[in-house]
């Protein structure tokens, strides 16, 4: 009984540092300059079994950049004629979540009052490792009136 402990005690431990070392890649992905290069907007409204959106923009070209540092985050990007600069702390998670038959790594990333979905490359396995491509999206989530933004971003 006490070796099957053991087992199952290396395999929890083995497991957790395989996550901890997953964000510590993704966080090491981040640090750099991202470079804007294509923003989707809609408006619309939320309902309680779907959303209806109204208004869609796509942009695409230099659109401004993310420059991420082990503490802080400096955007500056133009969306829809608006200019949006500024500074904030930043904080990135890991959760697996289910995908069909399987459990798949997501990546949330928090700054600006905001949380983001993050996508590294393709999502495929390690694709957090020397990231190259990422996207961020944000959607309201409360019923009513309904905004989502979604960022491409390549390093810079």
């Amino acid at each position: 009984m006490s070796k099957l402990l053991l087992c199952c005690l290396a395999l929890l431990f083995t497991f957790s540092a395989c996550e901890k070392q997953n964000i510590k890649r993704a966080e090491k992905s981040l640090d750099g300059t991202w470079l804007v290069t294509k923003i989707y907007s809609a408006y619309g409204e939320k309902m309680e079994f779907g959303t209806q959106t109204n208004e869609e923009f796509t942009e695409e070209g230099d659109l401004g950049t993310f420059i991420f540092n082990n503490a802080s985050v400096d955007f500056k990007y133009t969306r829809l004629d608006t200019l949006y600069e500024d500074s904030s702390d930043w904080d990135l998670t890991r959760k697996k979540v289910n995908v069909g038959f399987t459990k798949a790594e997501q990546y949330t990333l928090t700054f600006d009052n905001k949380s983001y979905r993050c996508r590294f490359g393709d999502e495929t396995k390690d694709a957090e490792k020397k990231a190259t491509e990422l996207t961020l999206q944000f959607e309201t989530e409360a019923i009513g009136s309904y905004n989502a933004v979604m960022f491409w971003l390549v390093k810079a």
